[in-house]
């Protein structure tokens, strides 16, 4: 089950069905949460301003002590690496934004996950993400999504999740020591299912300190 929080900014919350009105303000603690692992994990974070206009897919199962998902943001073209840089300038020439994501997933490492509900957890999770971010992409009429992912995280976006990436910059070959890429968003219009029971909620807020969010439950 997805649990999605949206806001009427960027045209996310237009008279959607199973939709709640919610009264939060102010920044979400998941979403503060979340920032504070890509610090820890990856050194990176968002300025204020930044912040207010990302998008956040985050994943929750506290049984499982699983905690991660995704955030969007955008960034103007002549800040990306020289390589993606250049093959969005051929790809689209005036094009002058993209909306980019940054990753992470932290698993409680315990003897419950050296089995296939593990396996299955892990392909529900970046299955999901993906659905999540080819949403996004119709609702904004993306092409692509440029990705920043760790070594593992480019690896697992292949295998549990056959994420479909038109250009590949392998962490061996950038600066950075990160992967970097573009994630087609035309390729696969259905929905993905997965193939486990598990369930987990994804919280998107769009920003992250909207005022006024929106609520919404997809099965």
């Amino acid at each position: 089950m997805l649990k999605i929080i949206e806001t009427k900014s960027h045209g996310l919350g237009k008279s959607k069905p199973h939709t709640k009105q919610s009264s939060d303000s102010g920044a979400d603690p998941s979403v503060e949460s979340f920032l504070r692992l890509l610090k820890v994990y990856q050194s990176f974070s968002l300025s204020s301003e930044d912040k207010t206009r990302s998008i956040f897919a985050i994943a929750e199962d506290k049984a499982f002590g699983v905690y991660g998902g995704v955030v969007l943001y955008p960034q103007k073209v002549s800040d990306l690496s020289d390589k993606v840089g250049k093959v969005i300038s051929t790809l689209q020439p005036n094009k002058e934004d993209v909306w980019c994501v940054r990753l992470c997933l932290c698993i409680d490492q315990d003897d419950q996950f050296v089995s296939l509900d593990s396996l299955d957890f892990k392909e529900a999770f970046y299955q999901n993400l993906l659905n999540t971010m080819m949403q996004f992409g119709e609702r904004e009429s993306l092409d692509f999504l440029v990705l920043t992912l760790t070594c593992d995280e480019y690896h697992n976006s292949r295998i549990y999740g056959s994420w479909p990436y038109i250009l590949e910059i392998k962490p061996s070959s950038s600066s950075d020591g990160f992967f970097h890429g573009l994630l087609s968003l035309k390729n696969k219009k259905q929905r993905l299912g997965t193939s486990s029971n598990q369930k987990f909620e994804i919280l998107l807020t769009v920003p992250a300190n909207d005022q006024n969010p929106t609520e919404r439950t997809v099965q």
